[in-house]
């Protein structure tokens, strides 16, 4: 019986230990830049080391909504950014509740704002988004890709002197 219950201890330390090691650091650094005049302003965690690391989120997906920009700045108005940011709340509600997927980036220039994510299974995503899409009724572009190494996220970081934590 001793040994049974060492096991069992033994799991569920390894089990919390593993479950906290996949937990996100929701700290976010802003970037400015500019390209051809306009602004870009990119926000990110940078605290997702854990998640790299641990393998799981090998697919790449970028979620883009395109706006019409309405002065020379072409960032969106503040009703649109109101907008955007109730979307972002309510997507990653959704997809980071359970770790399926992990917002790290989101990049606004030239009329597009774009949320960069990695996730566990990009079917998964699709599906979960599909559902947040349609109850918001927006046209959002989706672009998928591999990225088992991070290498988009890992490249903006460094533009902005960063680097993984």
């Amino acid at each position: 019986m001793k040994k049974l219950t060492l096991a069992m201890l033994i799991i569920s330390i390894f089990g919390a230990a593993r479950s906290q090691q996949l937990m996100i650091n929701d700290t976010w650094f802003t970037g400015e830049g500019e390209n051809n005049g306009r602004p870009i302003i990119i926000r990110g965690r940078q605290h997702l080391k854990n998640l790299m690391m641990s393998e799981r989120f090998s697919s790449l997906v970028e979620v883009i909504w395109n706006y019409k920009p309405t002065n020379d700045s072409a960032l969106p108005t503040p009703d649109e950014n109101v907008k955007m940011g109730e979307f972002e709340d309510k997507f990653v509600e959704v997809l980071e509740a359970d770790l399926q997927s992990v917002l790290t980036l989101v990049y606004t220039h030239n009329g597009q704002r774009t949320w960069i994510l990695y996730t566990q299974s990009a079917e998964e995503f699709e599906k979960r988004f599909s559902d947040i899409q349609e109850n918001l009724k927006l046209s959002l572009a989706i672009e998928k890709d591999t990225d088992p190494d991070w290498t988009l996220y890992r490249g903006i970081l460094e533009n902005f002197g960063l680097e993984p934590k």
